[in-house]
């Protein structure tokens, strides 16, 4: 029986001892009134004041919550590797990108992605518009309806909002339409 006592105290000490508090934590960024980004001695995570839990462990090298507001869905880092999360914990685009812009940079909430030095486009919904490829990525404007200007060893060609490649990447030169 004392055995049996020992192990639970043991255990509930282990519990308390490496179970995250908020109060060990600093609020750092407003998602709604009552949820919240928290950085827990150097990681960051989501609370929710209502239920007082964590919605997203703070586990997390940083969470950008910038675009909550007008898409519910937050940035996350870890290990140098960025993705989208919304706030309850579940992974909309995987965190497989060097760095992922913000939503609303480009038209249709497309996002701009980054990886292994190379530039391609996500949907909101995370699947690969254009994969990451291009050395530059332009705007969907001057270029007619839905096109944008990209860039790939020295070359430009012109792509479209749909995913399709409009011109190949193989002209030394593209003049904007705007131009004529």
């Amino acid at each position: 029986m004392n055995r049996i006592l020992f192990l639970l105290i043991a255990f509930a000490n282990t519990y308390n001892l490496t179970a995250q508090q908020v109060s060990d934590c600093l609020r750092v960024a407003e998602t709604d009134s009552a949820v919240y980004v928290v950085n827990c001695n150097g990681k960051f995570g989501i609370y929710d004041d209502l239920s007082e839990q964590f919605l997203i462990k703070p586990k997390y090298d940083f969470i950008d919550s910038k675009n909550y507001e007008k898409e519910r869905y937050v940035r996350i880092s870890n290990k140098g590797k960025w993705g989208v999360f919304d706030i309850y914990g579940s992974e909309i685009i995987k965190m497989a990108y060097d760095s992922i812009g913000n939503f609303f940079e480009y038209q249709d909430a497309m996002l701009l992605v980054k990886s292994n030095g190379k530039l391609g486009l996500l949907t909101e919904w995370g699947s690969e518009l254009f994969k990451p490829k291009y050395d530059s990525i332009g705007q969907f404007e001057g270029y007619g309806s839905n096109r944008a200007l990209v860039k790939l060893d020295g070359m430009y060609g012109l792509i479209n909002s749909e995913g399709y490649e409009f011109l190949p990447t193989q002209y030394d030169y593209i003049e904007p339409e705007s131009k004529y």
